[in-house]
């Protein structure tokens, strides 16, 4: 019921049902986890939802629905914590238990961490960004699917780097490109997270910006011309020769070795 809820968006009866279904059983390690974190996931979407639907109104109806997610967006928090408490608490159980609870970890784990994603990006409640890296962190050392951790890295990445936390962001997008090089939305990521991150700087950090450039110019290089970020990338890039007279740098070439 609880999912059916939340595929219809109907998050207030979603949160309920997973509350239901979690107080009957609070400190069962085979479902109160999942509960949990399916409830601060709608937690999370109602805190979004409520944001969104603001967005056209006047300046107090604003205030009122960043209220509203950032109250939602902190129970959110508290029953990711909650999960994986019980989570520890749990018994060792055997070599399936083990891994459901380890599974379970990882879901937690990866919901929490679009969750700093989605708080940086809506900029609601600054403080709780300490906290970013560790959580993505411990979400790394746990999840053991390639393709859902890059996918969680690029979306978190994103977020970050929308939000102006440029470091942030080209710290995941490095980790993603040392999975995956040649993952086209993290170059294009990396270089745009760089180049603000160095035009940020106090003085401007003219290694970041060449190291930016570089990567844009490869993403340019290499995605098909229907990529949604190729045509505002090239003219970046472009801007970017112009303005400042730096231009893209070809990666060296590795030495021919010797015929013997």
């Amino acid at each position: 019921e609880g999912s059916d809820a939340f595929n219809a968006k109907n998050y207030d009866l979603a949160i309920a049902k997973f509350d239901e279904g979690y107080n009957a059983d609070p400190d069962f390690e085979g479902s109160a986890p999942i509960l949990l974190s399916n409830k601060g996931l709608a937690l999370r979407e109602r805190g979004v939802a409520a944001v969104v639907q603001s967005s056209s109104g006047d300046a107090a109806a604003k205030a009122a629905a960043r209220e509203k997610a950032k109250a939602d967006f902190t129970a959110a928090i508290i029953a990711f914590e909650k999960g994986l408490e019980v989570l520890q608490k749990a018994p060792p159980g055997d070599a399936q238990a083990k891994a459901g609870m380890a599974r379970d970890k990882a879901s937690i784990l990866n919901n929490y961490v679009i969750l700093h994603g989605l708080m940086a990006r809506l900029q609601i409640d600054a403080e709780k960004m300490q906290e970013a890296i560790p959580i993505l962190d411990q979400y790394l050392a746990v999840e053991t699917d390639p393709k859902k951790k890059v996918a969680t890295l690029n979306s978190w990445a994103g977020y970050m780097n929308g939000a102006g936390e440029a470091k942030n962001a080209v710290h995941a997008y490095r980790i993603v490109l040392k999975e995956s090089p040649d993952d086209i939305d993290a170059i294009a990521g990396i270089g745009l997270s760089l180049f603000s991150a160095g035009e940020m700087a106090d003085p401007k950090d003219k290694a970041q910006i060449q190291e930016g450039l570089n990567y844009m110019q490869k993403f340019v290089d290499a995605a098909p011309d229907t990529h949604a970020l190729k045509a505002s990338i090239k003219e970046t890039i472009e801007n970017i020769k112009t303005e400042q007279n730096i231009k893209p740098q070809a990666p060296a070439k590795t030495p021919a070795k010797r015929k013997t």
